[in-house]
Protein backbone atom coordinates (compact mmCIF):
# COMPACT_ATOMS: atom_id res chain seq x y z
CA UNK A 1 0.00 0.00 0.00
CA UNK A 2 2.82 2.54 0.87
CA UNK A 3 4.22 2.01 -2.69
CA UNK A 4 1.18 3.73 -4.02
CA UNK A 5 1.20 6.48 -1.46
CA UNK A 6 3.19 8.87 -4.07
CA UNK A 7 0.42 8.90 -6.42
CA UNK A 8 -1.18 11.18 -4.18
CA UNK A 9 0.03 14.31 -4.50
CA UNK A 10 -0.02 13.87 -8.45
CA UNK A 11 -3.90 12.89 -8.21
CA UNK A 12 -4.40 16.30 -6.34
CA UNK A 13 -2.99 18.18 -8.78
CA UNK A 14 -4.68 16.71 -10.98
CA UNK A 15 -7.78 17.58 -9.74
CA UNK A 16 -6.60 21.20 -8.96
CA UNK A 17 -5.47 21.81 -12.79
CA UNK A 18 -9.01 20.45 -13.70
CA UNK A 19 -10.70 22.50 -11.29
CA UNK A 20 -9.17 25.92 -12.46
CA UNK A 21 -9.47 24.26 -16.36
CA UNK A 22 -13.41 24.13 -15.52
CA UNK A 23 -13.60 28.15 -14.84
CA UNK A 24 -11.73 29.62 -17.57
CA UNK A 25 -13.94 31.77 -19.66
CA UNK A 26 -13.72 32.19 -23.07
CA UNK A 27 -12.75 36.27 -23.97
CA UNK A 28 -14.82 38.30 -26.19
CA UNK A 29 -12.65 39.40 -28.99
CA UNK A 30 -13.95 42.39 -31.01
CA UNK A 31 -12.08 42.94 -34.36
CA UNK A 32 -12.37 46.15 -36.69
CA UNK A 33 -11.36 46.41 -40.73
CA UNK A 34 -11.71 49.81 -42.78
CA UNK A 35 -12.40 48.77 -45.91
CA UNK A 36 -12.48 52.70 -47.11
CA UNK A 37 -10.39 54.31 -47.93
CA UNK A 38 -7.61 52.44 -48.58
CA UNK A 39 -4.43 53.16 -46.41
CA UNK A 40 -1.90 55.56 -48.08
CA UNK A 41 -5.02 57.18 -49.95
CA UNK A 42 -4.70 60.66 -51.82
CA UNK A 43 -8.70 62.26 -51.33
CA UNK A 44 -8.98 65.27 -53.15
CA UNK A 45 -10.09 68.64 -50.80
CA UNK A 46 -13.52 68.70 -50.46
CA UNK A 47 -13.90 65.17 -51.96
CA UNK A 48 -16.86 63.71 -49.67
CA UNK A 49 -15.60 60.70 -48.86
CA UNK A 50 -17.27 57.60 -47.31
CA UNK A 51 -15.06 56.11 -44.49
CA UNK A 52 -16.50 52.32 -43.96
CA UNK A 53 -15.55 49.56 -41.59
CA UNK A 54 -16.51 45.66 -41.02
CA UNK A 55 -16.94 45.29 -37.86
CA UNK A 56 -17.08 41.32 -36.10
CA UNK A 57 -17.33 40.44 -32.43
CA UNK A 58 -18.20 37.18 -30.47
CA UNK A 59 -20.70 39.90 -28.67
CA UNK A 60 -23.00 41.90 -29.72
CA UNK A 61 -21.85 45.80 -30.92
CA UNK A 62 -22.61 48.41 -28.87
CA UNK A 63 -21.01 51.41 -30.96
CA UNK A 64 -18.43 52.40 -33.20
CA UNK A 65 -16.57 55.21 -33.05
CA UNK A 66 -15.03 57.62 -35.84
CA UNK A 67 -12.05 59.67 -35.34
CA UNK A 68 -9.70 61.74 -37.86
CA UNK A 69 -6.56 62.81 -36.44
CA UNK A 70 -8.00 61.97 -32.71
CA UNK A 71 -10.81 63.74 -32.78
CA UNK A 72 -14.51 62.49 -32.41
CA UNK A 73 -16.20 63.16 -35.54
CA UNK A 74 -19.09 60.32 -35.28
CA UNK A 75 -20.55 57.77 -33.38
CA UNK A 76 -22.80 54.97 -34.94
CA UNK A 77 -25.17 52.84 -32.50
CA UNK A 78 -24.61 48.90 -32.72
CA UNK A 79 -27.78 48.40 -34.60
CA UNK A 80 -26.30 51.42 -37.06
CA UNK A 81 -24.94 49.28 -39.99
CA UNK A 82 -24.33 50.69 -43.11
CA UNK A 83 -24.60 46.89 -44.50
CA UNK A 84 -25.77 44.66 -42.37
CA UNK A 85 -24.70 41.50 -44.28
CA UNK A 86 -21.20 42.73 -43.55
CA UNK A 87 -21.72 44.08 -40.57
CA UNK A 88 -20.26 47.69 -42.21
CA UNK A 89 -20.52 50.63 -40.29
CA UNK A 90 -20.00 53.91 -42.53
CA UNK A 91 -19.17 57.55 -41.84
CA UNK A 92 -19.17 60.57 -44.27
CA UNK A 93 -16.59 62.40 -43.95
CA UNK A 94 -16.34 66.20 -45.79
CA UNK A 95 -13.03 67.44 -46.68
CA UNK A 96 -14.10 70.82 -47.78
CA UNK A 97 -12.21 72.39 -44.61
CA UNK A 98 -9.31 69.84 -44.10
CA UNK A 99 -6.08 70.76 -44.33
CA UNK A 100 -3.55 69.32 -47.36
CA UNK A 101 -1.44 66.94 -45.78
CA UNK A 102 -1.33 63.36 -43.98
CA UNK A 103 -4.16 62.47 -41.71
CA UNK A 104 -4.99 59.68 -39.55
CA UNK A 105 -8.51 58.08 -39.45
CA UNK A 106 -9.60 55.31 -36.57
CA UNK A 107 -12.48 53.31 -36.00
CA UNK A 108 -12.97 51.69 -32.96
CA UNK A 109 -15.93 49.02 -31.79
CA UNK A 110 -17.20 48.51 -28.30
CA UNK A 111 -18.95 45.55 -27.70
CA UNK A 112 -21.90 45.54 -24.98
CA UNK A 113 -19.93 43.41 -22.16
CA UNK A 114 -18.85 44.97 -19.05
CA UNK A 115 -15.88 45.92 -18.79
CA UNK A 116 -16.35 46.60 -22.79
CA UNK A 117 -13.94 45.10 -24.79
CA UNK A 118 -12.53 46.94 -28.02
CA UNK A 119 -11.06 46.18 -31.58
CA UNK A 120 -9.35 49.60 -33.77
CA UNK A 121 -8.36 49.67 -37.02
CA UNK A 122 -6.21 52.76 -38.65
CA UNK A 123 -5.40 53.95 -41.66
CA UNK A 124 -3.11 56.85 -42.95
CA UNK A 125 -4.58 59.19 -45.90
CA UNK A 126 -3.17 62.41 -47.47
CA UNK A 127 -5.67 65.39 -48.33
CA UNK A 128 -4.65 66.75 -51.43
CA UNK A 129 -5.01 69.70 -53.43
CA UNK A 130 -7.76 69.02 -56.47
CA UNK A 131 -7.44 69.31 -60.00
CA UNK A 132 -8.45 73.02 -61.43
CA UNK A 133 -10.79 72.91 -64.21
CA UNK A 134 -9.09 75.23 -67.40
CA UNK A 135 -11.94 77.88 -68.77
CA UNK A 136 -13.35 76.11 -72.17
CA UNK A 137 -12.45 77.94 -75.11
CA UNK A 138 -14.68 78.62 -78.53
CA UNK A 139 -13.68 80.04 -81.80
CA UNK A 140 -17.27 81.21 -82.85
CA UNK A 141 -16.19 82.84 -86.66
CA UNK A 142 -13.87 82.20 -88.87
CA UNK A 143 -11.34 81.37 -89.63
CA UNK A 144 -11.68 77.63 -90.17
CA UNK A 145 -8.99 75.39 -88.86
CA UNK A 146 -6.51 74.52 -92.07
CA UNK A 147 -8.09 77.53 -94.36
CA UNK A 148 -6.46 80.19 -96.21
CA UNK A 149 -6.09 83.73 -94.54
CA UNK A 150 -5.62 86.72 -95.94
CA UNK A 151 -4.64 90.28 -94.89
CA UNK A 152 -6.71 92.07 -92.69
CA UNK A 153 -8.54 88.83 -91.25
CA UNK A 154 -10.68 88.39 -87.97
CA UNK A 155 -10.81 85.92 -84.53
CA UNK A 156 -13.88 86.13 -83.10
CA UNK A 157 -14.06 84.11 -79.29
CA UNK A 158 -15.65 82.90 -76.25
CA UNK A 159 -14.55 81.45 -73.00
CA UNK A 160 -16.39 80.02 -70.32
CA UNK A 161 -14.91 79.19 -66.97
CA UNK A 162 -15.46 76.22 -65.51
CA UNK A 163 -14.41 76.46 -61.61
CA UNK A 164 -17.18 76.88 -59.28
CA UNK A 165 -17.52 80.75 -58.54
CA UNK A 166 -14.85 81.91 -61.29
CA UNK A 167 -15.47 83.97 -64.34
CA UNK A 168 -12.98 84.91 -67.22
CA UNK A 169 -11.25 87.80 -66.51
CA UNK A 170 -9.66 87.96 -70.24
CA UNK A 171 -8.44 86.16 -73.44
CA UNK A 172 -5.02 86.35 -75.11
CA UNK A 173 -5.69 86.08 -78.90
CA UNK A 174 -1.61 85.28 -80.28
CA UNK A 175 -0.58 85.36 -84.07
CA UNK A 176 2.66 85.36 -85.14
CA UNK A 177 3.75 87.14 -82.43
CA UNK A 178 1.49 89.61 -81.16
CA UNK A 179 -0.89 89.59 -78.35
CA UNK A 180 -4.48 90.93 -78.68
CA UNK A 181 -6.36 90.84 -75.57
CA UNK A 182 -10.01 90.74 -75.05
CA UNK A 183 -11.16 91.91 -71.13
CA UNK A 184 -13.94 89.47 -71.31
CA UNK A 185 -15.40 86.51 -72.07
CA UNK A 186 -15.75 86.96 -75.56
CA UNK A 187 -14.75 89.24 -78.32
CA UNK A 188 -13.35 89.76 -81.58
CA UNK A 189 -9.68 90.84 -82.23
CA UNK A 190 -8.35 91.67 -86.17
CA UNK A 191 -5.02 91.06 -87.43
CA UNK A 192 -3.16 92.49 -90.48
CA UNK A 193 -2.46 89.39 -92.08
CA UNK A 194 1.34 90.36 -91.98
CA UNK A 195 2.30 89.53 -88.44
CA UNK A 196 3.42 85.91 -90.02
CA UNK A 197 5.08 84.93 -93.13
CA UNK A 198 3.19 82.96 -95.58
CA UNK A 199 2.23 79.24 -94.93
CA UNK A 200 0.87 77.29 -92.26
CA UNK A 201 0.59 79.67 -88.97
CA UNK A 202 -0.71 78.87 -85.70
CA UNK A 203 -3.40 81.32 -83.52
CA UNK A 204 -2.93 80.38 -80.37
CA UNK A 205 -5.88 81.42 -77.22
CA UNK A 206 -5.52 81.48 -73.62
CA UNK A 207 -8.43 82.10 -71.72
CA UNK A 208 -7.72 83.11 -67.79
CA UNK A 209 -10.51 82.66 -65.04
CA UNK A 210 -10.82 85.06 -61.68
CA UNK A 211 -8.53 82.30 -60.09
CA UNK A 212 -5.58 82.70 -62.43
CA UNK A 213 -6.88 79.20 -64.40
CA UNK A 214 -6.36 79.17 -67.80
CA UNK A 215 -7.47 76.83 -70.46
CA UNK A 216 -6.16 77.02 -74.35
CA UNK A 217 -7.22 76.40 -77.61
CA UNK A 218 -5.21 76.83 -81.03
CA UNK A 219 -5.94 76.95 -84.35
CA UNK A 220 -3.99 76.48 -87.98
CA UNK A 221 -4.32 78.66 -90.48
CA UNK A 222 -2.48 78.99 -93.99
CA UNK A 223 -1.06 82.43 -94.68
CA UNK A 224 -1.46 83.52 -98.19
CA UNK A 225 -0.51 87.16 -98.77
CA UNK A 226 1.30 86.48 -102.23
CA UNK A 227 -0.06 89.52 -104.88
CA UNK A 228 -1.59 87.65 -107.51
CA UNK A 229 -0.18 87.47 -110.66
CA UNK A 230 -0.92 89.20 -114.22
CA UNK A 231 0.05 87.54 -117.61
CA UNK A 232 -0.81 90.18 -120.56
CA UNK A 233 -2.00 88.39 -123.71
CA UNK A 234 -2.37 90.83 -125.79
CA UNK A 235 -0.90 93.28 -127.66
CA UNK A 236 2.19 91.50 -127.55
CA UNK A 237 5.25 92.88 -125.78
CA UNK A 238 7.15 95.33 -128.91
CA UNK A 239 4.12 95.35 -130.95
CA UNK A 240 3.39 98.63 -132.90
CA UNK A 241 -0.19 100.00 -131.51
CA UNK A 242 -2.45 102.63 -134.32
CA UNK A 243 -5.80 103.73 -132.82
CA UNK A 244 -7.89 101.96 -130.45
CA UNK A 245 -6.63 98.44 -129.31
CA UNK A 246 -7.85 95.34 -126.91
CA UNK A 247 -5.85 94.59 -124.15
CA UNK A 248 -6.54 91.27 -122.41
CA UNK A 249 -4.84 89.79 -119.76
CA UNK A 250 -4.53 86.17 -117.63
CA UNK A 251 -4.82 86.55 -113.70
Amino acid sequence: MRKYLWLLPVAMLMVVLVGCHSNVTEVANVTVNITTPDNNAEIDQGTATNITAEVTSTEDIDKVEFRIDGSLVATRQGNEVATAATNTYAYLWQTATVAEGPHAIEVKAYDTADPAHTGTDTVNVTIVEPPTAPPTVVIDDAPAEGSDVHAPFDVTVTATAQEPGAEITKVDVTFGGVTKTIDAASGTVSFTGTEAPNGEQTILIVATDSLGVTGSRTRTVNVDNLPPTVEITAPAAGATLNGEFDVTANA
